[in-house]
């Protein structure tokens, strides 16, 4: 709290210079940042508690869940944590490839309406 400047900074460019500029800001003296590519063409830093898991960890103390609860949903690098962390981490099937094997299942894409499918399967069947 009390905190002051951007939240966020994000770089944009040729997915080969997005490339390499992620080779040289990835290591050991910048473990208090998420650095990751969104997209071939974007990537994002932030500070390590400005995460989509760390909302997920403040809603399970609110409510008091334990995130084998959690179903979280993703379709890109910056929510591989969050499905790593989640009960039930679930990748749409427009990920990119890593992002599907960090993940306990695949859905349709999101255009094939693949969130919607989660939903029936895992939390309509209950």
């Amino acid at each position: 709290k009390g905190k002051t400047g951007p939240n966020k900074v994000m770089c944009m460019g040729e997915p080969g210079r997005i490339q390499e500029l992620y080779g040289k800001v990835t290591g050991d003296k910048l473990n208090d940042l998420n650095i990751y590519p969104s997209k071939p063409t974007y990537l994002e830093i932030m500070p390590k508690e400005a995460s989509k898991t760390s909302a997920i960890e403040f809603l399970c103390r609110r409510f008091d869940l334990q995130s084998t609860e959690i179903i979280a949903v993703g379709d890109n690098y910056n929510d591989v944590d969050m499905i790593k962390f989640a009960g039930l981490g679930v990748a749409m099937g427009n990920a990119p490839d890593p992002v599907k094997q960090s993940a306990d299942a695949v859905t349709l894409s999101n255009d094939e309406d693949g969130v919607a499918v989660v939903i029936e399967k895992y939390v309509l069947s209950l």
